[in-house]
């Protein structure tokens, strides 16, 4: 078994499935974590509303994998999409998931779409970072090969296929003339067994910047985190300007030399979103133990208490219990509220920065003519 190939999309996932969910297409069709019986693509984007998340339009919506079975093995739909679910329930338990099998062509194959945004607490999926450790493309194609061997397919050693392809990239091309960045990134590769080809050094630094920001709530913790996570230095952290060091890579590179969403406004925008998304998990959480503890601390009441006293608390526990539902549902509308006005400042924000950036590049145009 088994090839495997991966991308991230920006645009909404609607129009993926609605080609791969083709009558005349799709053999087998299931789902992970999601209702059959509902629209796929408004259960995957309503996931993601529910953490204010792929609100913009540069934002990765989902990730598209295909799943190839060895020619060798001649295998049925059924033997080519038990492998596809398994690795799907393995390398992504807390994300939504949609497994298709096509057998429209001289190859049977799989399609798995991943939203995301996991619906258990709003992480995205962090997929191709430097390495051979869990999360990385490199760990998904190992995970996949120990999948097909148990389930009796023939597994494939994807990385002597990928040197044989490199190798043939590269003929006739001298190592001199590979640039000082190629070479670096072509000798991390070989001393990580991997695809000097996949790596990509700025591509490395805008996942791990994407992660960073999804785990930091300030300036600070940004920096600390990509140091002590991926080892990638700041070398400039202001308010209007940040720059970036890839360990593997000499050089240092400009924030919105990245793309947009990594200038350093862009990036005080996410923090401070993800800020506000920690107070309103601490406020949850919080609540959900005060309510714990005043149960645990009636029972304890309840059992110890004589008959008068069980007698009163039957009386007047409905009145405080009311109060109490009254009041909750009065903290939950609060925090609703807050989370819509969080979200209107984010548009507004952003909307606002868009317009410097296009009257700024308008000027450039006309100074340059």
């Amino acid at each position: 078994m088994a090839i495997l190939k991966c991308k991230s999309y920006k645009n909404q996932v609607k129009t993926a499935l609605d080609y791969l969910l083709k009558e005349d297409k799709a053999d087998i069709v299931s789902s992970q974590y999601l209702n059959n019986s509902e629209d796929y693509s408004m259960q995957m984007r309503n996931t993601a509303n529910r953490f204010s998340k792929n609100k913009k339009v540069t934002e990765r919506k989902y990730y598209s994998f295909i799943i190839s079975p060895n020619n060798l093995d001649n295998p049925t739909p059924q033997q080519s999409h038990l492998p596809a679910t398994e690795f799907a329930q393995k390398l992504f338990p807390n994300f939504e998931a949609i497994i298709v099998t096509h057998n429209d062509t001289d190859n049977v194959h799989s399609h798995i779409i991943i939203n995301s945004v996991s619906f258990t607490d709003g992480k995205k999926v962090q997929l191709g970072r430097v390495g051979k450790h869990k999360g990385t493309y490199a760990y998904c194609k190992d995970q996949l090969q120990i999948i097909a061997k148990k389930q009796g397919l023939t597994p494939t050693d994807w990385r002597e296929a990928t040197r044989l392809k490199r190798k043939k990239q590269k003929a006739g091309k001298d190592l001199h003339q590979l640039s000082k960045v190629e070479q670096h990134i072509e000798a991390r590769a070989e001393s990580l067994g991997l695809d000097g080809g996949a790596l990509s050094w700025k591509e490395a630094l805008r996942r791990c910047i994407d992660d960073a920001k999804e785990n930091a709530a300030s300036r600070i913790e940004f920096e600390e985190y990509l140091t002590e996570q991926y080892d990638i230095e700041m070398p400039r952290n202001t308010d209007k300007t940040v720059s970036f060091k890839h360990p593997a890579v000499k050089e240092t590179v400009r924030g919105n030399k990245l793309g947009y969403e990594y200038a350093a406004e862009a990036i005080d925008i996410d923090l401070e979103l993800t800020f506000k998304r920690k107070q309103y998990y601490e406020e949850y959480y919080r609540e959900l133990r005060l309510n714990e503890d005043a149960r645990v601390g009636a029972v304890e009441l309840l059992n110890t208490a004589d008959d008068t006293t069980k007698t009163n608390i039957g009386r007047y526990g409905n009145e405080i219990l009311t109060d109490d539902r009254e009041e909750q549902i009065k903290r939950q509308q609060k925090l609703r509220e807050q989370a819509k006005r969080d979200e209107q400042l984010r548009q507004r924000i952003e909307q606002e920065s868009q317009s410097v950036v296009q009257s700024k590049r308008a000027a450039q145009r006309g100074f340059s003519r």
